[in-house]
This record gives C-alpha cells, sequence and structure tokens, in this order.
C-alpha cells in the first residue's frame, strides 16, 4: 500500500501543443513545483464537422470548367494573333532591308562598271598614244638611220647608185650588222667653194684664197668688263687687237648673267655659266667667239648648240655661197682637281657626238681650253674599278641594304666621326648585311624568304635592316628617343615616315651617326634578351 494514497493524484503538464494531439509527455519524477495549469481544449471551429449544406454542385464545377476553357482559348487567340503580327512585322523590315541592299549593291555595280569603262577608255588612249608613239619613233629611227653610218676613204665607183647600195649591203654583211640601206649619197666633195648663181651681183668665193679665215684660240683668264680701269683688260683688248685674227675663240671669261665682251670691230656670240653662288662678284668659266665685222659682211652666224655650259657650236654660212659652211666650236674642260673636275668623261662622250653629228657634211675647227689629263691610265683603271665594286655589290644579296647606301666610292661619313668601336661597328653591321636578321638567318637555313618574318612582332613581317629600324613595335619606344634626339620639331617622324623604306633608312644612317647607333645598340640588346 503506497504511503502517499492520502494525496490526491498529480495532473500531468500539458504544452500548449498538447491541444493538437493525444500524446501525453511523463512528467519527471522529481518535480517540486506544482501546476494547476488547465489542458487547453481543441477549437471548436476545428474539430466540428462539416456541413453538408455546403458542398458544391456539378454545375458550379462545369461553369468553372469552361470559364477556365473560355480564359484559355482567348489567351491562346491573343497570344497567335502577336505571333502572327510579329512575324508579318519581321518579315517586312526584313524585304525592306533586302531591297535596300539590293539598290546600294546596283547602284555601287554602276559606279564600279563606270570605273571600269573609264579606265578602258584611259587604257584604249594610253594604247593608241603608245602606238602613235613608237610609230613615229619607228619613222624617226628609220629616217634617222639613213645617217648613222659614215663611210669613209671608199674607193668603189659611187657613179651607179645601186651598185652603190650593194657595195654597202656587202660590207654590213661582212661586219656582221643587220641593216637595210635606203639610200646612199655622198657627202662633202669638192664643189663647196664655187656657185653657179648669176642673179647675184656681189663677188663670190672663187678660189681657197678667197675663203681664207685666220682663227685664234685664247684662255684670257678673265675679261672684267666691269672695271673700266682695269689695266688687265685693256691688255687683253691691246693683244686681241695686234693678232688681227679673223676670229677668236675665248675661253674662261668670267662673266655672269648676260655680260657681254665689247670690243672694236668685234661682235661677241658667247655662253656664259649659268648656275652661280649668291656670293659671286664675277661668273666662272664662260667661252665665247669674236667675229671681226667684216667676216660678219660675208657670213651668217647661227648657234648650233649651246645647251651645255663648257661646249659651244658655231655654224658659219657663206651669204653668196650656201654650200659653203663651217663649223666652229670652243671648250673648256676645266682642272682635274676642281669642284667640277670629274665631269671629263661626260664633256668627252657629249663633245665626240656632236663631232660625229656635224662632220659628216662640213669642216669642223674645235678650239679651247682641256686642261689636259696626263693620267689617263690611272683615270681608266679607277673607273674601271669602280665600275666591277658597283657591279659585285649589286650581285650580293648580303648587301641589300649597302648597295641603297653606298652610291659613290669614298670613305663615308661615320668612319671619319668621333665614335666608339662599339658604336661605329653597329652601324657598319647594318649597313653590310652582317647583322642577324631573320632574313639574313634564314638564308643560311634556306629558308623561303616569305617565312623569314619577324619574331620580336606579331605583324608577319620580313625581318630586314629596314623593318628592324623603321617599323618593329618592338622598338616603338627607342625609336621615339632616336626621333626626339634627332630633332625635336614633333613632325620629324612624320616627314620620315613620308619617305620610301630606302629613302628613310639613307636619311637615318647617313646623317646621325651616334643617335642611329645607340639605337641599335639597344634594340639589339632587348633582341639578345627576348631570343
Amino acid at each position: 500500500m503506497s504511503r502517499y494514497k492520502n494525496y490526491p493524484p498529480r495532473r500531468p503538464r500539458q504544452s500548449s501543443s498538447d491541444s493538437d494531439c493525444d500524446f501525453v509527455r511523463p512528467s519527471p519524477k522529481r518535480l517540486n513545483t506544482k501546476s494547476y495549469s488547465v489542458p487547453i481544449q481543441p477549437s471548436q471551429s476545428i474539430m466540428s464537422e462539416p456541413n453538408p449544406d455546403q458542398n458544391v454542385s456539378t454545375n458550379d464545377l462545369y461553369k468553372l470548367m469552361m470559364s477556365v476553357k473560355q480564359n484559355q482559348d482567348s489567351l491562346r487567340t491573343s497570344l497567335e494573333q502577336r505571333i502572327t503580327n510579329l512575324e508579318s512585322k519581321f518579315t517586312h523590315e526584313i524585304s525592306k532591308g533586302i531591297q535596300s541592299l539590293k539598290e546600294e549593291m546596283s547602284m555601287e555595280f554602276v559606279n564600279v562598271d563606270n570605273k571600269i569603262r573609264t579606265l578602258e577608255n584611259k587604257m584604249l588612249k594610253y594604247e593608241s598614244d603608245l602606238q602613235v608613239k613608237n610609230t613615229t619613233q619607228t619613222v624617226i629611227n628609220e629616217n634617222s638611220s639613213q645617217h648613222k653610218l659614215v663611210f669613209k676613204n671608199i674607193t668603189q665607183d659611187n657613179s651607179d647608185v645601186e651598185n652603190f647600195k650593194a657595195y654597202i649591203n656587202g660590207v654590213l654583211n661582212a661586219i656582221g650588222l643587220d641593216f637595210s640601206v635606203v639610200d646612199v649619197q655622198k657627202i662633202g666633195g669638192k664643189n663647196n667653194g664655187t656657185t653657179n648663181n648669176s642673179n647675184r651681183s656681189k663677188t663670190v668665193l672663187s678660189n681657197k684664197t678667197d675663203a681664207k679665215l685666220t682663227i685664234g684660240s685664247w684662255n684670257c683668264n678673265g675679261w672684267y668688263v666691269k672695271r673700266q680701269n682695269d689695266n688687265g683688260r685693256l691688255l687683253r683688248e691691246s693683244i686681241s687687237t695686234s693678232l688681227n685674227c679673223d676670229v677668236y675663240g675665248i675661253s674662261e671669261t668670267h662673266l655672269k648673267d648676260n655680260e657681254a665682251i665689247e670690243l672694236d670691230g668685234y661682235k661677241w656670240i658667247g655662253c656664259n655659266r649659268r648656275i652661280l653662288s649668291n656670293k659671286a662678284w664675277r661668273g666662272s668659266d664662260g667661252i665665247g667667239f669674236l667675229f671681226k665685222n667684216c667676216i660678219l659682211d660675208n657670213f651668217d652666224v647661227d648657234i648650233l648648240d649651246n645647251s651645255r655650259d663648257d661646249i659651244l657650236w658655231i655654224n658659219l654660212k657663206c651669204k653668196y655661197d650656201q654650200n659653203f659652211m663651217l663649223y666652229l666650236c670652243v671648250c673648256y674642260l676645266q682642272p682635274e682637281r676642281s669642284s667640277r673636275g670629274n665631269i671629263a668623261q661626260e664633256f668627252y662622250d657629249h663633245l665626240l657626238s656632236q663631232v660625229y653629228l656635224y662632220s659628216s657634211y662640213n669642216p669642223v675647227l674645235i678650239c679651247g681650253d682641256f686642261n689636259g689629263r696626263i693620267d689617263s691610265v690611272k683615270s681608266k683603271l679607277v673607273a674601271d674599278f669602280k665600275d666591277k665594286w658597283f657591279n659585285e655589290i649589286n650581285k650580293m644579296p648580303k648587301l641589300r641594304t649597302n648597295k641603297h647606301l653606298k652610291t659613290e666610292f669614298c670613305a663615308e661619313p661615320y668612319v671619319q666621326k668621333h665614335l666608339t668601336k662599339t658604336q661605329r661597328s653597329a652601324i657598319a653591321r647594318i649597313r653590310c648585311g652582317t647583322f642577324p636578321p631573320e632574313v639574313e638567318r634564314g638564308r643560311y637555313r634556306n629558308i623561303p624568304i616569305e617565312q623569314r618574318v619577324c619574331k620580336m612582332c606579331n605583324s608577319g613581317s620580313i625581318e630586314d635592316e629596314q623593318h628592324f629600324i623603321l617599323y618593329c613595335n618592338r622598338y616603338s619606344v627607342l625609336r621615339n628617343k632616336l626621333f626626339t634626339a634627332i630633332s625635336p620639331d614633333p613632325a620629324y617622324p612624320l616627314r620620315i615616315n613620308e619617305l620610301s623604306p630606302n629613302a628613310a633608312l639613307n636619311e637615318l644612317l647617313s646623317n646621325n651617326n651616334k643617335c642611329i647607333a645607340n639605337f641599335i645598340l639597344d634594340s639589339d640588346r632587348i633582341r639578345r634578351e627576348i631570343l
């Protein structure tokens, strides 16, 4: 029998959630406090039974389903309409864009067709002009070829023209010339001193003594016309008058502009040097003829050729005998060590061509001062060596840069400049092709030229000296520094870029030795670090 039988039984503790279930947790054994809480009863609304009068009927469900169906049909119709409108709009816009593109392409095709027609017309015109020019040149060559060859001392009887043609053809075939003789004629002759013109009332030249002329040649070393009291000028006038020559060939007159020699009883026809220094108080060189007035009474004087400052050709034609003419030439060739002493070969070539042109018809007399060269053998050897040297440079692929820079047979300025050995070596390596760009390295590896591209940039360009100095993007900072060191003008890089690659490279390597040497060394250092 329990000892607690007189005590009332304890009620179990319940939480607020105990009203939702029938499960009752056991109370702890040791509980000193008493709980008088009342358990929460379940809600009447929840626990109550549903009302049978609130059931939904079948008609209501049917109406609800029909309403949902109508809404879905309306939504589907609206969506279909919107999709149809979008398709129509897209189709319209695409058609409009295609039509606009077609019109633009049609206009472009029309423009291209017009340009092609214009080019075709220009080409046809050019071909027509070229054909006319070639035809004209052919006619000129054919006409001039009749006078190209001059045979002297021919013993063949030339009275029969056809036989003489056959003889000349045989000579041409014998020497291996493929020419067709169009016409032959006898030039020169001994009938130049007579005339049968009976209408003239004046005396004509009938023998050699009548045609005798006294011609002198003199290097006067300056005829200063502006100094009225110059004893040298008076002395020259006295010498000219005392010699009493009919014609004087004068060289080194030192006249300028339109100055002329004035001498009593003579007329001056000369050629002064056209290009002079702005500071020159007198002329340089200068040639011409002094003709006695009595000669001008019997001869017409015409200038044949004065295209050069140092050669003057004059034609003397007898007024009473048109068959008698005399060609006079006065020349002046500067000394070998003068500023223009290197034009001797050009001078003699021009003079010889004129001699061939004029000597076939009439007598020729050449006078003047040639400043005779005594070392012709040495000059010939030097000229031959220069030609051979230039030919060898052009044949060597390694010297692809040097052949554009080295145009004269002389020491380059960078060799004589105050540069260090390293700087001078850098310029020499670039110029001579021993600097190792890919175009040079690939040559020894038999790599095709188009595959020898630069490994320092992504341009795909062939790495040669031009690309290394002018274009490689890897050295842009150093290149800008180079341009600034050469010229502070901000437009200087633009002027360099406007030049052709060879001209730009020549500009940088020829005039800016120290700056370009430092650029080459710094760029090569970067190149070695990366590769």
